[in-house]
């Protein structure tokens, strides 16, 4: 399992995106935690994420980016629910770090698709459960 790269590559990926995940957590487990605050930074959280899978025009830059709104969350709601919206797995962003090593050829051809396959899915389902954990009272917030 060690001398396999599709695991290195798997490892290399979700490190970044697992540490903005634990980070977050952290924030709602505080006791004094701004929740204005922290659900802006949750919202910025899934818009990042969207960013890597879901095609510019199905998302807009917003001006507000620390401001959760409804429109925000339907539109990415929306986009996860459209295929047509949805990167090809080539054009997905896996990160830096990712693509470097990918390029280093150490794994097959096959084995990086189903890597990548993998990863995608990962972020598809990481946008979705950030999308049903924003409030749908954000007016109240």
């Amino acid at each position: 399992m060690f001398k396999d790269d599709s695991n290195l590559l798997y490892f290399t990926f979700l490190k970044p995106i697992l540490k903005e995940v634990t980070q977050m957590n952290l924030k709602f487990q505080s006791l004094n935690a701004d929740i204005t605050k922290v659900y802006g930074e949750l919202k910025q959280l899934m818009m990042s994420i969207a960013k890597r899978i879901i095609k510019p025009s199905f998302l807009r830059d917003d001006e507000f980016p620390f401001v959760l709104s409804l429109l925000d969350i339907d539109r990415v709601s929306n986009a996860l629910n459209n295929k047509l919206s949805l990167l090809p797995l080539d054009a997905i962003d896996f990160g830096f770090a990712f693509s470097e090593l990918a390029e280093k050829k150490t794994v097959t051809s096959h084995a990086l698709q189903v890597v990548k396959e993998r990863c995608g899915s990962f972020l598809f389902t990481l946008c979705q459960e950030l999308v049903k954990r924003l409030p749908q009272n954000t007016q109240v917030i």
